[in-house]
């Protein structure tokens, strides 16, 4: 066990953080390797590397894509991130569009994100999952918010940064967040930033494991399905009085046969 994972059992004393406080503190540094995974890859590697994340029963996981500066615009997830205690991999999903067997490659990625004997555990992870869906085809099962576990915690904050920082008292850098995603090489900082990130999950999720419900985990994530206007439930008062005017509509229509 790590030394940060360890540290995991010590109490919460803190509920907060300011924004000043934050910036007070040391910038923590990503202390396992990182690999990255493109189209360059061979399949042997990327499934070595796939096999070796599928050993843990819990995955600290995050997406980053390419910012955009115009309303109504969007792009494609750029990156995954999958992290267990002893490493963080980097996989350049954009690098497999436009092949014919983009599928067949990323099929171990598929196959760990997908294993209902592991835990994917990230904050905002929802919508990461959403993404990955749409934009690439990969189905997450098992999923982790962890923002649940803050607020069951008594935690008023719910940013990963802010998070880390009152387990740890370590701040996680935040300066390559808009960076552009889609670059053929990514920079040193991007590197680190990135695998950060879903390291910083994994142990957000070892500091908050102790409040942590089986209801909290969402299984196999997709799109949020929105009952349209005419089929939502009407409150039970206008009902009512719906209700009422229709018999007293009936009501009327029987007095003026009677009358006849």
């Amino acid at each position: 066990m790590t030394y940060r994972a360890m540290m995991s059992n010590m109490p919460i004393d803190r509920t907060t953080i300011t924004k000043e406080e934050l910036g007070e503190l040391e910038a923590e540094e990503l202390p396992v390797p990182v690999t990255i995974l493109d189209a360059s890859c061979t399949d042997d590697e990327i499934e070595r590397v796939m096999d070796a994340l599928s050993r843990a029963s819990v995955l600290g996981l995050d997406t980053e894509t390419k910012p955009s500066f115009h309303k109504g615009e969007g792009n494609k997830v750029s990156i995954l991130q999958l992290s267990d205690h002893e490493r963080s991999v980097i996989i350049k999903l954009l690098t497999f569009d436009g092949k014919e067997d983009k599928a067949s490659r990323l099929a171990p990625v598929a196959r760990v994100l997908a294993d209902d004997s592991t835990l994917l555990v990230g904050v905002s992870i929802h919508d990461d999952a959403l993404g990955l869906r749409k934009d690439h085809g990969l189905e997450c099962h098992q999923v982790l918010e962890l923002q649940l576990a803050a607020k069951a915690a008594g935690l008023k904050v719910f940013s990963l940064s802010k998070l880390y920082a009152l387990l740890y008292d370590k701040r996680i850098s935040k300066s390559q967040r808009l960076s552009n995603w889609e670059n053929e090489q990514l920079s040193e900082a991007q590197t680190n930033y990135a695998a950060l990130d879903a390291y910083a999950g994994l142990l957000i999720y070892d500091g908050l494991k102790d409040y942590i419900k089986p209801s909290m985990i969402e299984k196999k994530v997709g799109p949020t399905v929105r009952t349209p206007k005419s089929r939502r439930k009407e409150p039970s008062s206008r009902v009512r009085k719906r209700k009422v005017k229709a018999k007293s509509r009936g009501t009327k229509a029987r007095n003026k046969t009677t009358d006849k």
